[in-house]
C-alpha cells in the first residue's frame, strides 16, 4: 500500500512538471527575484516531501535538470540556468534542513533520562 505522503509527493511532481511546460505571460522578460524565489521554494518543498517519502535520492538530482530541460522542447518557454540553480539550491536546502531536524531529534532522544 502506498502511503499518503508518497501520493502527495507524486502529485506535487506532476504539478511541477505541468507548470514547467504551460505557457506563461512572463516569457522573454528579464528574470526577477520573485521568479527565482518561486523556483527555490517549489524545489525546497519537493526536496522535503521527497526525502520523507522515498529512500532513493537520485531523483532529486535528475528531476531539476529534467524540469528545466523540458522547456527546451516547448517554444513558449525558455531554459534558464539561473532557474536551474534556484531549483538545486532548494533541493540542497531541503537536505540541510532535514539533516539538522534529524540531528536535533536524535540529540533530544538521547538526552532524555530514562529510569
Amino acid at each position: 500500500m502506498i502511503s499518503k505522503l508518497k501520493v502527495i509527493t507524486i502529485f506535487y511532481v506532476v504539478v511541477l512538471t505541468i507548470l514547467a511546460i504551460i505557457p506563461t505571460q512572463t516569457v522573454g522578460e528579464a528574470p526577477s527575484f520573485s521568479d527565482k524565489l518561486e523556483h527555490f521554494l517549489a524545489f525546497l518543498v519537493l526536496g522535503v516531501l521527497f526525502l520523507y517519502s522515498f529512500k532513493n535520492k537520485a531523483f532529486l538530482i535528475v528531476y531539476p535538470v529534467f524540469h528545466e530541460g523540458l522547456q527546451l522542447f516547448v517554444s513558449w518557454r525558455v531554459f534558464d540556468f539561473s532557474d536551474l540553480f534556484s531549483n538545486f539550491m532548494g533541493i540542497i536546502c531541503a537536505f540541510i534542513a532535514l539533516y539538522f531536524v534529524n540531528k536535533n531529534k536524535k540529540e533530544t532522544e538521547t538526552s532524555r533520562i530514562t529510569y
